[in-house]
């Protein structure tokens, strides 16, 4: 290292050379060189050197990580090198690094001196590699908007900017191919860079120069598409994707440029009739570009015709997105020619012999643009794409290919649904069932496929290839934003007056009510169809191997799906569509809407028909489900199933499959044992039994059992008790809901069915055949049951008649007939699935275990990647109508209770994040915003200061004091100095900052005005801008299940808990809590309701600053709390004192009760969960929108009189608590008003410990 240094700093150029090539060796190997590279920089860059030494330097500047000071030295040597001040290699090079500088030391080169001049007289230099170079550079500093705002505040910067983008237009009919080409690139990088709904100074100004750039290739079409002819391979390769970005870059802005193109050139096409002078332009430069990328589309070239395809496809997708004018739409008809033809291409680049190395590239271009095909073509290239994915080598490429496959056909198939519904001509096969039927796609889900795809492409028999079509294609239906909408309960406003604006209302509301349960419906179908087509699932790998039993993830998406859709079938309207009494003239206006709900109701009766049959296959082939998957299928089916209340063929087969998993499968596991020991005498791997004398009778000899079979054992032993457990919770549920169901009296039915429950549960509830636990769940079941079993059913009395042929008393009861068993309201909300893979230590290593997760995290990512992509066209506006979901809209339409939060809500700056910290009467106006950057761990503040006086303001000094845990970027104190500030202008200012821990941050403004009076300095005082801490949490990347949340929480070492009160009265604080952490910065897992008065459990997850892990779980409950009320109920609250009145008021009675909760919030970073528990009340107050207070003290808290709005989500458990006045507090064994406080809490006690006896969670 020592002679290194002396290379460096020594004046013989070789030498040098030959040091600065060592230390670009040792970066390249990553070894640390940074006092090297410090060397370098002071040593090279700053001080004159040989050509070789400077372009050496600078390769070391773009590779290394230069510190502030190495960036000090380096600005030395870019502001004379630029300058042309050494050799044009030199300058070149200098100018690649330019747009590496920080943003603090790239405004000080271009306020200091005339580097903006330099880099004109560069773009004008009479050399090309010169002008390619700087236009290269242009680019990247014009395509920063941070340095754009700045520019922009000085008038000669702004000037010298301008000409910059002029002399980058003139560069597109450079004489020079390489200049062209450098020019194309850059056009393609600003034009990608505007941000479309951007409304800043630096925004406006990027788009100012992005339509100048449109402008000038759209001029000289022409003549660039002839020049683009003669470029070399590498010069054209960059062509068609700046092209597309021009075609992009106008239609996003309807092709209002500054001025048409020539008439002479817009008389090369045709054009519709009624087209504007926009339109016809976009139809010329989408013909003229299209023409061209069809002609070297075939090039035999690799690079050329990978763009072209592309580009092809983007241009495809860009014309079907938004076809404003008849030009446009005439070329969209002409653009459906255009993705076969790209297709065909890219089909062909992949038969070409050493092409597999792009093959995963392949795969994304034509995975990704399959929407923007036409249907028939996106069915026939699906066929052909199937067998390709299967021969990619990565895992993580087949399954992101999959995923964005089986996303295209969902998208396809509800639309496909959408036009049957509608009467319009639907596509022929454009359905999920024509692909899940392909004979290739049936092969590789049952295991069938014989290793060679229809197109003759050798397939490797990978044992997860059937995993991950299967899963990909599961979570795609389960993540679909349809699966997590809420249905909507009913048509608001239906039962008010009707006044001509409450009947157009709800024609309104009822449209949009029948096409939201229309669309739901839509997915519904889906799902069922997934499922049906791949429930081969369930009999993989029904005997374990190697001793382990098989992943579970596949199985338990499937399940997971089914418990979706089943849910969704049961709370989505099957009766038929009553109309609403309402005026004449609005009779014929709900008809439609009447006919779709007529038509949806008899779906969802097939589908929920279908769905019931999927779950009993499960119980009727019970013996053939692996070991594994019996617990996963009894949960569902027990929870979902659709009993009747007469002993039938589907009773004993639950009860059979409870009694199966109760005994722990002991028939099961005796064959397997007797199996495994005859295999292993027959490979003579029998142990035998010890000599030794003081080993314990029936041992074996040390080491006999192989590690695989003692592996295997520990597994099925974590299955049983997974076993056992589900098989007791979902006995007591269908037990509670037996004992529900016998309120109102005991049919024959009912009885037989009690009796066979305890008749198949009485041999397990004594003896030792079960644990002691068990037992005792099993008598309280049998307790519960005995009295229904035990029910003397007396014939009619003689004193209601006689019949012809006698007495009543003498004729048997008439034959009911079955009804189905109705659940608790309760229990309408959707429960979680709580099967995961198993979480011992001891069974890391299984198979079952080894592969879950691996597969589980592959697919998720996939899946929302191939989600997120969607939703980045459809910002983008590039939706086409085929992925469009008409459900978006609908969800969109904001509703009174919104209209009016919007119209009396705080609107401007606050509305936009940005806050005021001046005053009122101040000169200045300061208004402070944040910005948050994940990626670099950083928040950016912006100060804003505005001249209110009439008159110029100089020698303003601003200075900003941090609090909190953050660190400048900058050594230096945040002071800032303004020389001049004019009348009624402003002045931005940004100070970027690192977060170093966790804790709410806080910026406080200080300005000293050029003032004073009586000898002191006049300044102004400010408020502090806070930042909390709760803005640091974020969604996380990827979404656990429910059963595995709860694995994690416990493996998190960080945590508190919070007990509190809701400020709202009733059960509508809790919805009210409820509905603030769905707006939080949490994402919801899960959220159930609790066979309790109001109860609720719902849990969150999400991501902190720094990566760490955060979870919260609440469970809340109706408990009185002894507030005093004058015991009348208000005017506006209905019947059964527990709804809310019409016009949102909480009504007195229900106020007497409080929602009591407990919050566990856990982490794996300890800095989060100290600030949390330091300011446990701020961080409550923040997270729940002041809904839930501390403590339990909420005689002195303030009732709140008007009810927030609802969160959608929460309607499910709205209606489960809107139940009738029997169901009260009072009647339900909570205490009542005038109850006395000593004795109270006693008969509390009794009576909760009663009911929920009665009724078993």
């Amino acid at each position: 290292m020592t002679s290194l240094r002396q290379d460096l700093e020594a004046e013989d150029a070789t030498k040098q050379a030959t040091a600065l090539l060592q230390v670009l060796n040792y970066l390249a190997g990553g070894r640390e060189v940074s006092n090297l590279v410090t060397i370098a920089c002071q040593a090279v860059l700053a001080r004159p050197a040989s050509t070789a030494s400077k372009k050496l330097a600078y390769d070391i500047a773009k590779t290394a990580a230069l510190s502030s000071d190495d960036w000090d030295a380096a600005c030395e040597g870019l502001r004379a090198d630029v300058a042309g001040s050494h050799s044009p290699e030199v300058q070149c090079s200098a100018l690649e690094v330019l747009p590496l500088a920080p943003m603090p030391k790239l405004l000080k080169l271009f306020t200091d001196g005339e580097l903006a001049k330099h880099i004109i007289s560069c773009l004008q230099s009479s050399l090309p590699e010169v002008r390619s170079a700087a236009a290269s550079s242009v680019a990247h500093l014009l395509s920063s908007q941070d340095l754009l705002r700045h520019l922009a505040s000085s008038g000669n910067l702004l000037t010298a900017v301008t000409q910059w983008a002029g002399l980058l237009g003139a560069a597109l009919s450079d004489p020079a191919p390489a200049v062209m080409s450098a020019a194309h690139a850059a056009t393609q990088r600003i034009l990608g860079s505007v941000a479309h709904d951007s409304c800043s100074d630096a925004g406006m100004l990027q788009d100012k120069f992005a339509g100048a750039l449109c402008q000038r290739v759209v001029k000289s079409l022409g003549s660039i598409l002839e020049q683009a002819q003669m470029f070399s391979a590498s010069e054209q390769v960059i062509v068609p994707g700046a092209l597309v970005a021009v075609v992009r870059y106008g239609q996003a802005r309807q092709w209002k440029l500054a001025e048409a193109a020539p008439h002479d050139d817009l008389s090369a096409g045709s054009f519709s009739g009624g087209s504007t002078a926009q339109g016809h332009q976009g139809y010329w430069v989408a013909q003229q570009v299209g023409d061209y990328l069809v002609s070297i589309v075939n090039s035999s070239d690799a690079s050329i015709s990978f763009q072209a395809a592309q580009s092809l496809l983007q241009l495809t997708e860009i014309l079907s997105s938004k076809p404003n004018s008849g030009g446009i739409r005439a070329v969209a008809g002409v653009a459906s020619s255009w993705g076969p033809l790209a297709v065909a291409a890219l089909l062909q680049l992949w038969d070409r012999q050493l092409s597999f190395a792009g093959h995963a590239q392949l795969m994304v271009v034509l995975t990704e643009h399959l929407p923007c095909l036409q249907v028939p073509s996106q069915l026939a290239l699906v066929k052909e794409l199937m067998p390709l994915i299967a021969t990619l080598p990565s895992a993580a490429a087949r399954t992101a290919a999959l995923a964005r496959v089986w996303h295209t056909v969902v998208q396809a198939d509800l639309a496909t649904r959408r036009a049957v519904r509608s009467g319009d001509k639907a596509v022929p096969g454009a359905q999920l069932k024509n692909v899940l039927t392909e004979p290739f796609v049936m092969g590789i889900i049952s295991g069938t496929f014989t290793g060679t795809g229809p197109t003759g492409a050798a397939i490797s028999k990978n044992s997860s290839l059937k995993e991950e079509v299967t899963a990909t294609l599961l979570q795609v239906l389960r993540l679909h934003p349809r699966a997590s909408t809420p249905v909507p309960q009913g048509i608001p406003n239906a039962d008010q007056g009707s006044q001509q604006s409450q009947d157009i209302s709800v024609i309104t509301e009822g449209a949009a009510y029948s096409q939201s349960i229309a669309e739901l419906t839509d997915w519904l179908g889906s799902a069922k169809i997934a499922l049906q087509g791949t429930k081969a699932c369930l009999g993989w790998d029904r005997e374990p191997q190697g001793g382990s039993h098989a992943c579970t993830a596949v199985v338990d998406l499937w399940l997971q799906l089914l418990q979706l859709a089943l849910h969704l079938s049961h709370n989505l309207p099957k009766g038929p569509a009553e109309p609403i009494a309402r005026q004449a003239s609005m009779s014929d206006a709900m008809e439609p809407a009447l006919d779709i709900r007529s038509q949806v109701a008899q779906l969802v009766k097939s589908y929920q028909a279908s769905l019931q049959e999927l779950m009993t296959q499960l119980l009727v082939h019970w013996k053939v489900l692996s070991f594994a998957l019996k617990p996963r299928a009894l949960w569902v089916a027990a929870h979902h199933l659709e009993l009747t209340g007469r002993m039938d063929g589907l009773w004993s087969a639950l009860l059979n499959a409870v009694a199966d998993l109760v005994s722990g499968n002991e028939a099961e596991l005796d064959a397997r044992r007797a199996k495994a020991g005859m295999n292993a005498a027959a490979d003579g791997k029998l142990a035998a039994r010890s000599n030794n004398p003081f080993s314990a009778p029936g041992t074996d000899s040390a080491g006999s059992a192989p590690a695989e079979a003692a592996q295997g054992a520990v597994d099925e032993g974590d299955i049983e008790a997974e076993g056992i457990e589900s098989a007791l919770v979902s006995l007591e549920r269908v037990t509670a809901m037996l004992t529900l169901n016998c309120i109102q009296g005991v049919s024959p039915g009912m009885k037989d069915i009690a009796a066979k429950i305890g008749d198949v549960l009485r041999p397990y509830s004594k003896g030792s055949r079960v644990g002691l636990d068990t037992r005792d769940r099993l008598q309280r079941v049998l307790k519960q049951t005995q009295p229904i079993a035990t029910t003397d059913l007396r014939p009619l009395s003689t004193e209601q008649g006689s019949t012809e042929n006698g007495d009543a008393s003498s004729q048997p009861p008439p034959r009911e007939d079955p009804v189905r068993l109705k659940l608790s309201p309760s229990w309408q909300v959707n429960e979680g699935y709580p099967m995961a893979a198993p979480t011992s230590t001891v069974l890391q290593g299984t198979k079952r275990a080894t592969r879950y997760w691996p597969l589980y995290t592959q697919v998720l990512t996939a899946v929302t990647a191939a989600y997120s992509t969607q939703s980045h066209s459809s910002a983008a506006g590039l939706t086409t109508a085929a992925t469009k979901d008409p459900l978006d809209d609908i969800n969109s339409l904001p509703g009174i209770a919104e209209v009016m939060s919007l119209v009396t809500g705080l609107g401007g700056d606050e509305a936009a994040g940005r806050q005021e910290v001046s005053g009122p009467t101040d000169p200045l106006r300061l208004v402070v915003s944040h910005t948050l950057q994940p990626a670099n761990r950083s928040v950016s503040f912006t100060v804003e200061l505005l001249n209110r006086l009439t008159a110029d303001i100089k020698g303003l000094v601003l200075r900003l004091s941090l609090g909190g845990p953050v660190i400048p970027d900058t050594k230096q104190p945040a002071l800032y100095k303004i020389p001049l500030l004019p009348v009624g202008e402003r002045v931005l200012l940004h100070l970027t900052c690192t977060i170093g821990a966790c804790g709410a941050l806080s910026i406080q403004p200080f300005v000293a005005l050029p003032v004073s009076m009586a000898g002191e300095d006049l300044s102004l005082r400010c408020g502090a801008y806070m930042v909390p801490s709760t803005a640091l949490l974020g969604p996380p990347p990827l979404l656990p299940p429910s059963a595995d949340l709860f694995h994690q929480m416990a493996s998190m070492a960080y945590g508190c808990h919070i007990c509190g009160v809701c400020t709202i009265g009733g059960w509508e604080g809790g919805l009210a809590l409820l509905s603030n952490l769905e707006r939080s910065p949490l994402t919801k897992i899960m959220l159930r309701g609790l066979p309790a008065q109001g109860g609720f459990e719902a849990a969150y997850y999400g991501s902190y600053w720094d990566g760490s892990a955060a979870a919260l779980v609440v469970t809340g409950q109706l408990l009185p709390t002894g507030m005093p009320t004058d015991g009348q109920p208000d005017s506006g609250s209905t019947s059964n004192g527990n709804q809310p009145a019409a016009n949102g008021n909480i009504s007195q009675s229900a106020s007497a009760s409080r929602v009591v909760c407990r919050m566990t919030f856990k982490s794996t970073s300890m800095d989060l969960m100290s600030s949390v528990d330091n300011a446990k009340g701020a961080w409550l107050a923040q997270i729940t929108k002041g809904s839930l207070v501390e403590g339990f003290n909420s005689q002195s808290l303030s009732l709140a009189s008007v009810l927030p709005h609802l969160h959608p989500s929460v309607a499910p458990l709205k209606a489960a608590y809107t139940v009738p006045k029997s169901s009260s507090l009072e009647d339900s064994g909570i205490i009542s008003e005038d109850a006395a406080a000593p004795s109270v809490f006693e008969d509390v006690l009794a009576q909760e410990w009663r009911r929920l006896q009665a009724v078993v969670v």
